[in-house]
């Protein structure tokens, strides 16, 4: 049988770089992490929003024409005396009915949660509110009642909150239909809407 003539060198070093190409490939297909998660985000420290509170501050939230308004009438340093009142802008409908005026007093270390509300979880979170983002926290409150959640932010004066959504299907998700969000704060320096200082 006759011998082939052996082949050229560089025929020799191009094949084996191919190869080397292709198990390098291989192996790179094989060994890739599948699903690479993001990178998590950087901490968000946790404020509690009532730990700066001062007297006159104040905070704004609407679902729709009703407006609910917290101001801080009080302060020691270990509370803060929040007064609530619920307003219809414009007429009324027939039988509406605002919730009455109400004093509370919150712990500067609490959330400013309505009694009876335990905070069961919270995340953080980001959201547009009338036409500014906030890096927030959202907070899961259990009751008897049912579960709201709140989005709170040390940025906003008073407890902090800037969205409030029951959730009515009980399916631990909000109710957008039915949420409540800021409307003004003290802290944008300028008077509310609809009412002159």
């Amino acid at each position: 049988m006759a011998q082939r003539p052996p082949l050229p060198r560089p025929v020799v070093g191009g094949l084996l770089l191919l190869a080397g190409a292709v198990l390098g490939y291989v192996l790179g297909e094989v060994f890739r992490p599948r699903g690479r998660a993001a990178p998590p985000p950087a901490a968000m420290p946790f404020v509690f929003p009532l730990n700066d509170a001062v007297v006159g501050e104040e905070v704004r939230l609407h679902r729709g024409p009703i407006v609910s308004r917290w101001r801080v009438a009080h302060t020691t340093d270990e509370e803060v005396q929040v007064e609530f009142v619920e307003t219809f802008e414009g007429t009324p409908p027939a039988g509406f009915v605002p919730s009455p005026a109400s004093t509370f007093v919150w712990r500067r270390s609490g959330f400013g949660v309505p009694d009876g509300f335990v905070v069961r979880r919270a995340d953080p979170d980001r959201i547009d509110v009338g036409g500014r983002s906030f890096d927030c926290w959202r907070l899961m409150c259990h009751s008897r009642a049912g579960v709201r959640f709140y989005w709170i932010s040390a940025e906003i004066p008073v407890h902090g909150v800037i969205r409030i959504a029951p959730d009515l299907d009980g399916d631990g998700a909000p109710d957008a239909a039915h949420q409540a969000d800021l409307l003004w704060d003290s802290k944008q320096g300028e008077d509310p809407p609809g009412e002159d200082r």
